[in-house]
């Protein structure tokens, strides 16, 4: 049973998001807009207008059935891309293969799974830093197509 769940509040239509106490966890929903904990209720809400980035942001956390629902509202294809990212990036974060042999530093493997949590994404790192073979990699993993502009 996952103890870290993202639900709706139907009275004040937030989301909820429950989880067991670990502080990076709590700085990481900290960190998304319009989040504010309930001393009272040991939970964090925010605003419904931002369920895409709490979805995308918490790749770990259950699902109700009133979040998948409105997942479901979303065109087919963004649905599909949004839990097909989540779960890619589940995997991932249990163990982060090599790619052709090429083992991805850590900013280019924390930029891999932004890009598959955020499918629509621009790299604009500094020249040197591993741009290409990350979106290689997230296109690779996605299965969407990459557009790289050199």
């Amino acid at each position: 049973m996952n103890d870290r769940k993202i639900e709706l509040e139907k009275f004040t239509n937030k989301i909820v998001i429950t989880f067991p106490y670990e502080l990076n966890t709590w700085n990481q929903i900290k960190e998304l807009p319009t989040a504010e904990w309930d001393k009272t209720a040991r939970h964090f809400t925010v605003n419904i207008q931002f369920l895409t980035q709490v979805v995308y942001s918490l790749a770990g956390f259950e699902l109700s059935q009133d979040i998948k629902d409105l997942i479901v509202k979303w065109e087919d294809r963004e649905a599909e891309t949004l839990l097909k990212g989540r779960q890619i990036v589940s995997l991932l974060d249990e163990d982060f293969p090599t790619f052709n042999g090429v083992e991805l530093m850590d900013h280019q493997k924390k930029e891999v799974k932004s890009i598959l949590t955020f499918p629509r994404a621009i790299i604009g790192h500094e020249m040197g830093t591993g741009k290409t073979i990350t979106a290689l990699v997230a296109g690779y993993y996605s299965g969407l197509p990459i557009y790289i502009i050199a």
